[in-house]
Protein backbone atom coordinates (compact mmCIF):
# COMPACT_ATOMS: atom_id res chain seq x y z
CA UNK A 1 0.00 0.00 0.00
CA UNK A 2 1.28 3.44 -0.75
CA UNK A 3 -0.05 6.95 -0.47
CA UNK A 4 -1.03 8.60 -3.70
CA UNK A 5 1.87 10.62 -5.03
CA UNK A 6 1.19 14.34 -4.83
CA UNK A 7 1.42 16.50 -7.91
CA UNK A 8 4.88 17.99 -8.08
CA UNK A 9 5.04 21.74 -8.46
CA UNK A 10 6.03 22.86 -11.98
CA UNK A 11 8.80 25.08 -10.61
CA UNK A 12 10.32 22.15 -8.68
CA UNK A 13 10.21 19.98 -11.82
CA UNK A 14 11.93 22.69 -13.82
CA UNK A 15 14.66 22.91 -11.20
CA UNK A 16 14.94 19.12 -10.71
CA UNK A 17 13.61 17.44 -13.88
CA UNK A 18 14.98 14.02 -12.88
CA UNK A 19 12.38 13.79 -10.08
CA UNK A 20 9.74 12.94 -12.69
CA UNK A 21 11.79 9.91 -13.74
CA UNK A 22 12.17 8.74 -10.14
CA UNK A 23 8.41 8.86 -9.64
CA UNK A 24 7.85 6.84 -12.84
CA UNK A 25 10.50 4.32 -11.81
CA UNK A 26 9.00 3.94 -8.34
CA UNK A 27 5.50 3.40 -9.74
CA UNK A 28 6.84 0.83 -12.21
CA UNK A 29 8.61 -1.02 -9.39
CA UNK A 30 5.55 -0.91 -7.15
CA UNK A 31 2.92 -1.74 -9.70
CA UNK A 32 4.60 -3.38 -12.68
CA UNK A 33 2.19 -6.00 -13.97
CA UNK A 34 0.30 -6.17 -10.67
CA UNK A 35 -3.24 -5.28 -9.75
CA UNK A 36 -3.40 -1.64 -8.58
CA UNK A 37 -6.52 -0.60 -6.69
CA UNK A 38 -7.38 3.04 -6.05
CA UNK A 39 -11.17 3.02 -5.45
CA UNK A 40 -13.64 1.05 -3.36
CA UNK A 41 -15.32 -0.14 -6.56
CA UNK A 42 -12.01 -1.60 -7.77
CA UNK A 43 -11.51 -3.26 -4.38
CA UNK A 44 -14.95 -4.86 -4.56
CA UNK A 45 -14.32 -6.03 -8.12
CA UNK A 46 -10.95 -7.49 -7.12
CA UNK A 47 -12.40 -9.53 -4.25
CA UNK A 48 -15.54 -10.61 -6.08
CA UNK A 49 -13.46 -11.68 -9.08
CA UNK A 50 -11.54 -14.18 -6.97
CA UNK A 51 -14.45 -15.47 -4.94
CA UNK A 52 -17.28 -16.38 -7.28
CA UNK A 53 -19.74 -14.46 -5.11
CA UNK A 54 -21.92 -11.72 -6.61
CA UNK A 55 -21.54 -9.10 -3.86
CA UNK A 56 -19.19 -8.19 -1.03
CA UNK A 57 -22.04 -8.63 1.43
CA UNK A 58 -22.60 -12.21 0.23
CA UNK A 59 -18.90 -12.91 0.53
CA UNK A 60 -18.73 -11.54 4.08
CA UNK A 61 -21.79 -13.57 5.07
CA UNK A 62 -20.29 -16.80 3.71
CA UNK A 63 -16.61 -16.31 4.59
CA UNK A 64 -17.10 -14.52 7.91
CA UNK A 65 -14.78 -12.56 10.13
CA UNK A 66 -11.48 -13.28 8.38
CA UNK A 67 -12.62 -11.81 5.09
CA UNK A 68 -14.39 -8.86 6.69
CA UNK A 69 -11.29 -7.92 8.72
CA UNK A 70 -9.08 -8.16 5.63
CA UNK A 71 -11.52 -6.25 3.40
CA UNK A 72 -12.10 -3.51 6.00
CA UNK A 73 -8.34 -2.97 6.38
CA UNK A 74 -7.98 -2.26 2.66
CA UNK A 75 -11.18 -0.23 2.54
CA UNK A 76 -9.87 2.00 5.32
CA UNK A 77 -6.58 2.52 3.49
CA UNK A 78 -8.31 3.51 0.24
CA UNK A 79 -10.47 5.96 2.19
CA UNK A 80 -7.21 7.40 3.61
CA UNK A 81 -5.81 8.07 0.11
CA UNK A 82 -3.70 4.94 -0.28
CA UNK A 83 -3.32 2.82 -3.39
CA UNK A 84 -3.38 -0.93 -2.86
CA UNK A 85 -1.13 -3.12 -4.97
CA UNK A 86 -1.30 -6.89 -4.77
CA UNK A 87 2.12 -7.84 -6.06
CA UNK A 88 3.38 -11.38 -6.25
CA UNK A 89 7.12 -11.62 -5.65
CA UNK A 90 8.80 -14.97 -6.13
CA UNK A 91 10.83 -16.26 -3.18
CA UNK A 92 13.92 -16.32 -5.39
CA UNK A 93 13.51 -12.63 -6.31
CA UNK A 94 15.49 -11.23 -3.40
CA UNK A 95 16.17 -7.91 -5.14
CA UNK A 96 12.49 -6.94 -5.50
CA UNK A 97 11.65 -8.28 -2.07
CA UNK A 98 14.42 -6.26 -0.41
CA UNK A 99 13.56 -3.13 -2.39
CA UNK A 100 9.93 -3.30 -1.30
CA UNK A 101 10.89 -3.96 2.32
CA UNK A 102 13.26 -0.96 2.26
CA UNK A 103 10.39 1.28 1.14
CA UNK A 104 8.24 0.22 4.09
CA UNK A 105 8.01 3.10 6.54
CA UNK A 106 4.61 2.21 8.02
CA UNK A 107 3.10 5.49 6.92
CA UNK A 108 3.70 6.30 3.25
CA UNK A 109 4.57 2.76 2.17
CA UNK A 110 3.18 -0.32 3.87
CA UNK A 111 4.50 -3.66 2.73
CA UNK A 112 2.86 -6.83 3.99
CA UNK A 113 3.80 -10.41 3.32
CA UNK A 114 1.09 -12.96 2.70
CA UNK A 115 1.49 -16.69 2.73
Amino acid sequence: MYKTMPDIDKQVLEQYPYIKNYVKLLEKALIGDSENITTLEELDTYYIGYSGYKTIEEMIKEDGDYFQKDYNKYKEKIESNYNITFKEVDYSDEHTSEMLKSLHDGENFIVEEND
